[in-house]
């Protein structure tokens, strides 16, 4: 389950990566998602297996933030056609 998180993450920052390189100045925010993601990723992979002292704290605490990260930069990204068929009052 993490190290799908983290490759996940991994995809998710080389995809950003690849947007951002080809429309940036709309695109841009994804590069600094994606690498948030990346390094909230890394740093709960990295407290599991170096299991310092107090490392569930660190990997639960970097695993949920890497996936709200994703979650959120889906939602910025894909927001404007999403949410053009909601409910209107």
């Amino acid at each position: 389950m993490r190290v799908c998180l983290l490759l996940r993450s991994l995809h998710c920052f080389v995809t950003a990566v690849g947007m951002s390189a080809l429309r940036w100045p709309e695109d841009a925010y994804l590069l600094a998602l994606g690498t948030t993601a990346l390094g909230f990723a890394s740093i709960g992979f990295a407290a599991r297996k170096v299991r310092w002292n107090g490392w569930r704290s660190f990997d639960i605490l970097g695993m949920t933030l890497s996936y709200v990260v994703l979650f959120t930069a889906f939602y910025v990204d894909n927001g404007p056609q999403s949410s053009s068929g909601s409910c209107q009052a």
